[in-house]
């Protein structure tokens, strides 16, 4: 897909663009340095829902990567607190939710994201984590929930955009 797309890579001897007339021509604005696509392409590709929400929960699972929203941490310290010293009947977690052995475990993503476990983290005042995984619910919601009406996922999907925007 890198190699297909152009995405800050090349091969020197396969040329996907130069010898094929059959390609779509996107206008990009010269002002969006942020996009990264060539403006002549094969076809257009994107993660689905399912690799997207896993890709997010495995951010947090990071040992390198120190994240926080607005002087608030986000940690997975809060979810294994809220297995230490909650009833599992309160949160219906266990640790291999919170650390899967197979990073595309997408169960364990809908568990860590429940009403249950973000009320939890509610009341422990644990803001960024409980940004994050609410967050990572609407991802969820938006892509991957097959019963989502077409307007809560262009609401939802924009939600997800402008904060992710903001964030970064």
């Amino acid at each position: 897909m890198q190699i297909s797309l152009g995405f800050f890579t090349h091969t020197p001897n396969i040329d996907l663009i130069n010898e094929n007339t059959n390609l779509l021509q996107i206008n990009i604005p010269s002002t969006w340095n942020f996009f990264f696509m060539r403006t002549k392409q094969m076809y257009l590709c994107m993660q689905d829902g399912i690799h997207l929400a896993t890709k997010i929960r495995n951010r947090l699972l990071s040992n390198i990567a120190k994240l926080s929203i607005n002087n608030n941490q986000i940690h997975i310290n809060d979810l294994f607190f809220i297995i230490d010293n909650y009833s599992k009947i309160d949160h219906n977690l266990v640790k291999s939710d919170v650390v899967p052995h197979d990073r595309q475990n997408f169960s364990s993503c809908s568990k860590i994201t429940s009403d249950d476990v973000l009320n939890l983290l509610k009341e422990m005042n644990a803001k960024g984590t409980y940004v994050y995984l609410y967050l990572l619910k609407l991802i969820i919601i938006t892509y991957t929930k097959a019963d989502t009406d077409i307007f809560v996922r262009l609401y939802y999907g924009w939600i997800l955009t402008f904060s992710y925007r903001m964030w970064w």
